[in-house]
Order: structure tokens, then sequence, then C-alpha cells
């Protein structure tokens, strides 16, 4: 996964070492934060719309759940408590195992580029 926060743009993007997977509208992944410790996001993931393109399928959608690994940089909310809910929207295309997808959580676009193993 990579990243860009919207208020530094000129910082560029960021990769954030993730490794995560997705089943049965299920997610569950780790990652680095910005701020350098490894958090962890647990959810799901619905879709609001789906088609496809010849071989590109594609999805705008959602997803929910709970977060873990931030401090007081991210809000008062998350010195106090340690996992914190959040949601964002995603746009996701697939082609053949390949899936890219753009997500929007707070103040951080993410890229994420997968690999399909099933």
């Amino acid at each position: 996964m990579t990243t860009v926060h919207v208020y530094s743009l000129d910082e560029g993007f960021a990769n954030n070492w993730a490794f995560g997977a997705i089943g049965n509208g299920f997610f569950g992944a780790t990652f680095i934060t910005t701020h350098g410790p490894r958090g962890w996001a647990a959810g799901f993931e619905r879709a609001w719309a789906e088609g496809s393109w010849g071989p590109v399928r594609t999805m705008v959608g959602f997803r929910s759940g709970l977060v873990y690994g931030y401090d007081r940089r991210l809000g008062w909310v998350a010195d106090k408590v340690p996992i914190l809910p959040y949601g964002q929207p995603v746009l996701l295309a697939r082609a053949g195992p390949v899936t890219v997808d753009l997500t929007y959580t707070w103040v951080v676009t993410s890229f994420t580029l997968g690999l399909t193993l099933w």
C-alpha cells in the first residue's frame, strides 16, 4: 500500500509495507502507520455498484471496521482509545489476478496494488 496525505502533497507517496486479505466481504490487514508503528485494520467491504469492461471488473463501494496503531497525532480520541472505528470509500479495478484500489480515510488517500490468489 502506498499513501499520500492530502495536506502534504508535496511530500509525495509513502510505502506502508502492507499485507492483508479480503474474502467473502471481510478484510484484515497490517501496515506501517505514517508515524512509524505497525498498525492493523479489520472489517467488512461492500459494493454500491459493480461492472465489467472486457477482462476488467470494477467496484465502487466502502470499507468499514476498526483500526489500531495510531496516537494523538490522529486526534485526541486516538490518544484515549487504542482501537478506532473508521469508514472509507473504495474504487477498485481487477484484471485477472491484479487488483488496484483507491481509498480515502480522514486526511490520507491510499493506493493499493494487490494480487488475487484464488
